[in-house]
Formats: C-alpha cells, sequence, structure tokens
C-alpha cells in the first residue's frame, strides 16, 4: 500500500477556470512521471480525486508513493511553479493509519469507429455505408470526468476520460501504474 502522498489544490477564478487547470496541471504532472520513470524505473506513483463525481473530478490531486524519496524524485514543486498562482501544493505527508479502504482510477478509451468498421458493417449486413455509420454511432458515449490533455510528440489533442473504481482491489492491480498515475490502487481518503 502506498504510504506517502502530496496534494494539489486547484485554485479556479475567472480567468482559469477549472478544466483549464486540470490540463495545465495534469500535463506537468505527466511530464513528471514521464521523465522520473526515466531517471528512476522502479518509481511507482499513483494518484486519486478524492473529490471525483460522475461529472467532476472536483478540486484535490492527490500523487501518492510508497516511499517518501518517490515523492521526493517526483519533484512537483518544480514540474508546478508555473502554476504557484492556481494550485497550492502540500508538503509530502504521510498515509493517514485508519485507511481501510483502497480506490482506483482508470483511464476510459472510447472506441471510435473507423471508416474499416463501417464498411465491414455494411457489407455484411447488406446496408449502405451510411446506414451502417448510423448503427455504429447509436450507442450513447460515456460521460465521464475528463481532463483536455495535448501529446508532446503527435501535438493532437486529447480527452483523458476517467472512470473510478471501488469496491475489492485483486493484488494483481496493486502495483499497475502508467504514465498518467492511474490503474493502480490508492488508499481512499
Amino acid at each position: 500500500m502506498m504510504k506517502y502522498y502530496q496534494e494539489i489544490t486547484l485554485l479556479p477564478s475567472e480567468e482559469a477556470p477549472l478544466y483549464f487547470l486540470w490540463s495545465k496541471v495534469y500535463q506537468q504532472l505527466h511530464f513528471s512521471l514521464v521523465s522520473a520513470k526515466e531517471q528512476y524505473p522502479q518509481l511507482k506513483i499513483g494518484v486519486s480525486f478524492p473529490e471525483y463525481t460522475p461529472k467532476t473530478l472536483g478540486t484535490k490531486l492527490r500523487v501518492f508513493g510508497n516511499l517518501e524519496k518517490d515523492l521526493q524524485q517526483l519533484n512537483l514543486v518544480n514540474f508546478l511553479s508555473k502554476l504557484t498562482d492556481y494550485s497550492h501544493l502540500t508538503s509530502i505527508r504521510k498515509v493517514p493509519d485508519n485507511v481501510d479502504s483502497m480506490v482506483q482510477f482508470k483511464r476510459l478509451q472510447q472506441k471510435q469507429n473507423s471508416l474499416g468498421q463501417v464498411k465491414r458493417k455494411s457489407k455484411r449486413q447488406n446496408i449502405t455505408e451510411e446506414e451502417a455509420y448510423q448503427q455504429l454511432n447509436k450507442k450513447p458515449a460515456k460521460k465521464l470526468p475528463f481532463i483536455n490533455l495535448k501529446s508532446q510528440t503527435s501535438q493532437q489533442k486529447y480527452l483523458l476520460m476517467i472512470i473510478k473504481k471501488t469496491g475489492e482491489v485483486k493484488n494483481n492491480e496493486l502495483e499497475k501504474f502508467n504514465s498518467y498515475g492511474l490503474n493502480c490502487a490508492v488508499p481512499n481518503f
């Protein structure tokens, strides 16, 4: 179980709305995780959104590490230095001893219907491509909280949709980490 954390509180204003701040802060966190993992391959960092609801991420982000050293190596103070007017970062803290549940936040990628899928469906069901496209897109997309991000390699913008998973966490889910800090189980408090 993760033993240490830092909490980032976003401070939205008229000139910097919450969605804008999530984009900026999470982009920096992502850079920080990628950079730290290159230097320290064993580094295991996870995140949680304590104010998460099915419609919003809230204003807080907790960043967890197994060791205090893990969070020091992540160096969030440096990566968030340009955002000090819009965010507050706590010092590294110990996770409370009375925490008895875990939570997992995962990235949800919506399926996109490619032209190939449309053509195959059209051919298989002997319908027009337009009808096939409409049928494939009948299922409503899940509406979940998301963060707008931009790929530094392709310069493409994309949505990082986040879903919360509570309940019993399997042992193999305790240490699945990605470069967004998602997929791993973290303390729920």
